[in-house]
């Protein structure tokens, strides 16, 4: 347990090679204890050069360890999401539900496959609607609920999720974007305030360079349209 925690410490300062050290050095010392074979499996996960194997690996061993060990399926199912195994991580997210069903993150991971990979419109709206009943403040889960409305017409509604997106975070320069596009198809007045809302947020951010041009060219040819 010590080198476990020490391992923990040193992930947290960013060690990640001190801290895999310490993780392997607590299975060594105790090959039953699945809590290193998971945190291996979080750092191999989050490793820049994205060692995914290695994570399902080091998941599949804690889970073998520890069979209810929810946060370890919640690992595979990312692990096996990065790596396109779709199926194989909706078999895990939803493993990690039956032993910890109130974890709003997996039903955020799985309301993202079943729109962008499964194009199951229902699914996707259900488990973003669960993720959000269980914390209304994931930006994430209402970022994805209101582009599953958007792609369906349902412009009503994704205006409110963007809409809540900002008020939980006013610098969201994502739900400014969408908020953006989506009023163009209901009310170009309010378009173009919120483009220049989006404009004045987003430009001196190296990140949105290109985003704030495709933004520009937007407010341009809506300013025209009203202007004819």
């Amino acid at each position: 347990m010590a080198h476990y925690t020490l391992g923990v410490v040193h992930s947290a300062l960013g060690n990640r090679w001190k801290a895999a050290a310490q993780f392997r050095a607590s299975v060594q010392v105790d090959p039953g204890y699945p809590e290193p074979m998971k945190a291996l499996g979080d750092l191999y996960l989050s490793q820049p050069r994205r060692l995914f194997d290695q994570a399902i690996e080091a998941y599949a061993k804690a889970i073998e360890l520890r069979p209810f060990y929810a946060d370890a399926y919640v690992g595979l199912g990312d692990a096996k999401a990065a790596k396109s195994d779709v199926d194989g991580a909706i078999a895990a997210y939803q493993k990690a539900l039956v032993y910890n069903p109130v974890n709003p993150r997996v039903h955020m991971s799985l309301g993202r496959i079943y729109h962008g990979e499964k194009g199951l419109y229902y699914e996707a709206v259900t488990a973003y609607k669960k993720a959000i009943d269980l914390d209304p403040h994931s930006v994430e889960a209402r970022m994805g609920l209101g582009e599953v409305y958007e792609e369906k017409g349902l412009y009503k509604e994704a205006i409110e999720e963007y809409r809540r997106v900002i008020e939980i975070d006013a610098k969201h320069t994502g739900g400014m974007y969408n908020l953006a596009l989506v009023y163009e198809k209901v009310d170009p007045r309010a378009a173009i305030a919120q483009w220049e809302r989006y404009i004045e947020l987003a430009a001196p951010l190296a990140t949105e360079k290109d985003w704030v041009d495709v933004a520009r060219q937007h407010l341009r040819k809506l300013k025209t349209q009203i202007k004819d």
